[in-house]
């Protein structure tokens, strides 16, 4: 994932300073919210196995049976991004460190 925020910070440094004009501050905020959410669907797929999500869910902070339920779900992985028990795990200060 370092190698991946790396990419995504000299790509959006970029991005901003090309389009830092034109962009309003609500089309900064969706684009906030598209690009955490982006990210949590990475840590998702990058758990793979139910079991794998379960643990890492529940070592996160999250009850066992959210974690359950999210970890068995059969959402594809930008749906299951935006589901609670993931936006608990990996919220924004998470995201931050």
């Amino acid at each position: 994932m370092a190698v991946r925020y790396q990419k995504l910070k000299l790509y959006l440094r970029g991005w901003m300073n090309y389009y830092a004009i034109d962009i309003r501050y609500q089309q900064a905020c969706d684009l906030d919210q598209w690009i955490r959410r982006r990210i949590c669907m990475c840590y998702w797929k990058m758990w793979r196995k139910p079991r794998t999500n379960i643990r890492n869910l529940m070592n996160k902070g999250v009850s066992d049976v959210l974690a359950i339920c999210c970890g068995i779900s059969s959402k594809a992985d930008w749906r299951s991004a935006q589901t609670k028990g993931i936006q608990i795990a990996l919220n924004n200060e998470r995201l931050k460190r």
